[in-house]
């Protein structure tokens, strides 16, 4: 039902496919294929930001330490969105999965260390500490 309810077409409400990836995140087992899968989907193409931060707070959740396609896809959602609120909830999510030393996230965040917004900033020097350190 969850799958559903996150593919529900986009005429549906945005608070049900947000409901829904956030439920993801609960009750998804870590390496879920298909959870994964749909969360990466919406993280991408979802119209609603509040939906993208969900999914990017769920796939942090459920994702495999280290997995390339979820670690690419938050960068890109990082780096892409212009939207803080989904960049910050990736760049948590990035913290909690991505692998120890990853260049692509180092050199992801590195330009958000001087970002004029001060949280983005925050987030991106948490999280190079935490994927330094893993």
């Amino acid at each position: 039902a969850l799958l559903e309810g996150l593919d529900a077409d986009e005429s549906e409400s945005s608070t049900e496919r947000m409901v829904c990836a956030e439920a993801m995140g609960e009750v998804a087992k870590k390496g879920d294929t298909e959870a994964v899968a749909a969360l990466m989907f919406s993280l991408r193409d979802d119209a609603s930001v509040f939906v993208r931060d969900k999914c990017a707070s769920s796939l942090g959740k459920i994702s495999a330490i280290g997995d390339e396609a979820v670690t690419s896809a938050l960068v890109e959602a990082m780096c892409e969105h212009e939207n803080y609120e989904v960049q910050i909830p990736a760049i948590r999510a990035l913290g909690v999965m991505a692998r120890k030393g990853d260049p692509s996230v180092v050199c992801a965040l590195l330009p958000l260390v001087d970002d004029e917004e001060v949280g983005l900033r925050l987030e991106a020097l948490k999280t190079m500490a935490k994927v330094g350190a893993r």
